[in-house]
């Protein structure tokens, strides 16, 4: 069923009954003392009846294991010794912005036990009515806002067999009267969420029956049979008027209270108000929760950590962390010499003895490489965890640790490969040389005519990111790579993986980097890896804002020789583009093994040198960069407090 139930008709971008209201399992210690308001179930299973929030999980962990929750904390204890005694939560209270980068429906929802109330104020009468303003430049976003509002614009976004399934069987008996589904109001071709619902859960559990107004279903036929088997073309919805002449007296009450302690809610919010800002494309509202978190847009950077001055008792030195960062959270680790060599991946004595390293000189043996993409073999440089030089992805789904690059000892061609994760990135220097008409410096065999374009710019001592060319596949491969349809006029798409590259010409006519791939249909990861995540792909680029060799070592860290290739894909699957962070660290830090806490303790008891490290974290803000100091051997074993940083 997938990411938080993202696969079916009522997952997490809806906020549904069934999206809201979610069971949480929890093994407590065998000593835990539960709770009086735990009871036993038909099963024997301890069920608490209380409705929790996921605010409460922190404090009720800490309350647990006998630690006192802070004071800044929101949530509440709800076992363990400092469990919380106050009355139970009556009413609890949610909210859908957006997903990803679509609008959705600005959503809040405000639930009891026994009722569901949801207004959703981006809706279509709320589209029709900024519409009718006709403010100038307002033309996109409100047609963004009607298709962005459907719900099959955001069920579609992720792959979804049960809504599609919901479609068909909907198309299949619409003229069945016998058929009563009530998920029509999902599965409708125009239906999105109507500005106000309440749902009795007492008599209607899963929330499919609105309280509040009629539903009206019209159905469209044409002449030719469709695959589902009829002439069905579409079914449409339309909303009656909200009114409460349908609720019983109790309902009323219930629909008072919730409506009263949901604007209540919202009104005790910092960042969200109850009405619909359109400034901004209608990112308005967010725009200025991201300057208050974010100033000027940028992100804040948690300063260095501060070891205070060391006092030593018998071999153990002893010192207090601390940071210019208020909440600045302090991980350590120490290591011996021979300890921390396990986690050097190039050799101290490559990095020191290699004033400038580069992609291709930093200490490693060349080696034949068999390339996945177009099965020519290469000579160069090969990195990842089968030679011992780990390498790491990550992305929206995770992190992979089973990632492969390999450069050429010519540094004109690069494959990047992550089995985890699908993907196989190919680039050759070659496909950057085209201008729109032909190869510059390149004929048409491949064969270079003057000195090679390489992806190491020596002089610069750094990476050519204009070395590196976009790849694009499909049939729509012309208009994204240019920015042009066939007419000359500006090609644009509601798919985020259709982004235009504005490069004003079309791509070449195939790529050197795979000269056997067919560029005009969609770039087949499936045949290299028959479970990626994502099967399909638009194409790739390199990005050049954040992609880097180091060739030097930086004042604080040990990274001379670390690189990160930044490769956004543009994914088939839910339209996607997403950037993969594929990153070799000289030194691996993660090998380490840290502790948390402002107080350090280390035994200078060995007879060999010790390293310490300590990097500051606070939510929100960028890491400081690690801290490294050495005991070196001369000066340890005997209570000495000597320092070498």
């Amino acid at each position: 069923f997938g990411d938080h139930g993202s696969a079916t008709h009522k997952g997490k971008i809806l906020l549904q009954p069934q999206s809201t209201r979610t069971p949480m399992w929890v093994k407590y210690p065998k000593e835990t003392q539960m709770s009086e308001t735990v009871h036993k179930n038909n099963d024997l299973h301890n069920i608490d009846s209380r409705m929790a929030h996921i605010t409460d999980i922190y404090p009720t962990s800490l309350s647990v294991i006998g630690k006192e929750p802070e004071l800044y904390m929101t949530g509440r204890a709800l076992a363990g010794k400092y469990e919380d005694t106050s009355p139970p939560r009556e009413m609890m209270f949610s909210l859908l912005a957006r997903v990803s980068d679509q609008h959705a429906w600005k959503s809040f929802a405000a639930y009891t036990k026994d009722s569901f109330y949801q207004t959703n104020l981006i809706n279509i009468n709320s589209i029709q009515d900024r519409e009718q303003l006709d403010n100038e430049g307002e033309a996109a976003m409100i047609m963004d806002a009607y298709t962005q509002s459907l719900y099959l614009s955001q069920t579609s976004f992720f792959v979804a067999p049960i809504f599609d399934r919901l479609r068909k069987l909907m198309r299949v008996n619409a003229l069945d009267p016998t058929y009563l589904s009530k998920y029509y109001f999902l599965a409708a071709d125009d239906a999105r969420p109507p500005s106000e619902l309440m749902f009795d859960l007492r008599t209607d559990p899963y929330g499919t029956e609105n309280l509040l107004m009629d539903y009206i279903y019209s159905v469209g036929q044409g002449e030719i049979v469709q695959k589902w088997g009829n002439t069905i073309t579409n079914v449409t919805l339309a909303y009656g008027d909200v009114s409460e002449d349908r609720l019983s007296m109790g309902q009323k009450s219930d629909l008072s209270n919730l409506r009263k302690g949901l604007k209540e809610w919202i009104g005790k919010n910092t960042y969200v108000s109850e009405e619909v800002d359109w400034t901004d494309e209608l990112f308005g509202e967010e725009n200025r929760m991201a300057e208050l978190f974010w100033p000027g847009g940028i992100q804040p950077i948690t300063s260095d950590v501060v070891v205070g001055s060391p006092f030593f008792h018998d071999d153990v030195v002893k010192s207090n962390l601390s940071s210019e960062t208020d909440g600045t959270v302090f991980r350590h680790a120490s290591v011996s010499a021979t300890n921390r060599a396990v986690c050097e991946k190039l050799g101290a004595e490559n990095k020191a003895n290699i004033d400038i390293m580069s992609p291709v000189n930093s200490g490693l043996t060349p080696t034949e490489y068999t390339s996945i993409r177009n099965q020519k073999t290469y000579s160069g440089f090969l990195y990842g965890e089968n030679v011992n030089l780990p390498v790491t992805l990550a992305w929206f789904l995770g992190q992979v640790n089973d990632c492969s690059i390999f450069i050429s000892s010519d540094i004109t061609f690069m494959e990047i490969d992550c089995p985890g994760a699908g993907n196989v990135f190919v680039f050759d220097s070659r496909d950057s040389t085209w201008d729109g008409t032909g190869w510059v410096g390149v004929d048409d065999n491949g064969d270079w005519l003057s000195a090679p374009v390489t992806f190491w710019d020596g002089n610069a001592q750094k990476l050519n990111m204009n070395a590196f060319s976009h790849y694009i596949f499909g049939p729509n491969r012309n208009a994204i790579f240019s920015g042009l349809n066939l007419d000359g006029t500006p090609f644009t798409s509601g798919k985020p993986s259709e982004l235009p590259l504005n490069m004003g010409f079309n791509p070449a006519p195939f790529f050197f980097a795979v000269p056997n791939e067919d560029v005009e249909s969609l770039e087949p990861t499936a045949t290299t890896y028959p479970s990626a995540p994502l099967p399909a792909r638009v194409g790739w680029s390199m990005m050049t804002d954040s992609s880097y060799f180091k060739a030097t070592e930086s004042p604080t860290m040990d990274d001379k020789g670390s690189m990160q290739l930044v490769v956004e894909g543009r994914m088939l699957i839910a339209g996607r583009r997403d950037r993969m962070n594929i990153r070799f660290e000289s030194f691996q830090y993660e090998c380490l093994l840290w502790g948390v806490g402002n107080l350090v303790s280390i035994d200078l008891s060995t007879t060999e040198s010790m390293h310490f490290f300590a990097q500051g974290v606070r939510k929100g803000y960028t890491d400081s960069l690690i801290t490294e100091i050495s005991f070196v051997e001369d000066n340890i074993g005997a209570g000495s407090n000597k320092f070498e940083e």
